[in-house]
């Protein structure tokens, strides 16, 4: 598997995920909601209705790259979330369940 750092993450996609990951699940984010669920409740309130899609997209071209979980929890965590779904195995499955809810929510 190609390692990925978050240097060269960041140099293929823009600052939108760090944005998102960094200004939603940061690391009071437990304050403000009970679950990931409300996270994306309150992220899909406070933005424009197409920043949710272009979240869920950027999320699913992270999912498609040939990245060990390892790397890909290190990646998630560079982008500044501290949401922990329990495991570095948990990450991806989690990852594409936050892809689909930002989608469901805009409808």
């Amino acid at each position: 598997m190609r390692t990925i750092t978050m240097a060269n993450y960041m140099n293929e996609q823009d600052n939108d995920l760090f944005q998102f990951f960094g200004g939603y699940f940061h690391q009071d984010w437990e304050l403000d909601n009970l679950t990931w669920q409300d996270v994306i409740r309150h992220f899909v309130q406070d933005v424009e209705r197409e920043e949710p899609i272009t979240i869920s997209t950027k999320i699913n071209r992270l999912l498609a790259s040939s990245v060990s979980d390892e790397d890909l929890c290190k990646v998630v965590q560079d982008l500044g979330c501290y949401y922990w779904p329990g495991s570095a195995s948990d990450m991806r499955p989690w990852l594409n369940q936050l892809a689909q809810a930002l989608r469901q929510e805009v409808g």
